[in-house]
C-alpha cells in the first residue's frame, strides 16, 4: 500500500520538488516548458511504439461481472445453508 507524499516531477521524470512525506506542506517549483519540448522527443510515436507485429491492442467489449466467486457453488447464495 502507498503511503501518499506529493512531488513535483517535471516531463522528463525528475524531481523538481519534494518529495514530501508524513507532514504537511505546500510545494513549489518553477517549471522550464521547454522541457515538454524535449520530453515529446522521447516517445517515439513512429519508431518502435508504432510496429503492429510487436504492440497490439485487444478491446473485449463483453460486460463482465464486478467480483467473481470461488469455493463452492451453495456458499454464494445469501442464504448458505452448506456452511452448516
Amino acid at each position: 500500500m502507498s503511503r501518499g507524499g506529493s512531488a513535483i516531477i517535471d516531463p522528463l521524470g525528475n524531481y523538481v520538488a519534494g518529495p514530501l512525506w508524513d507532514e504537511e506542506g505546500t510545494l513549489v517549483a518553477d517549471l522550464d516548458m521547454e522541457a515538454v519540448v524535449e520530453a515529446r522527443f522521447d516517445f517515439d510515436v513512429m519508431g518502435h511504439y508504432a510496429r503492429p507485429d510487436v504492440f497490439t491492442l485487444l478491446v473485449d467489449e463483453e460486460p463482465r461481472s464486478g467480483v467473481e466467486f470461488s469455493g463452492d457453488e451453495c456458499c454464494r447464495e445469501d442464504d448458505c445453508s452448506c456452511q452448516g
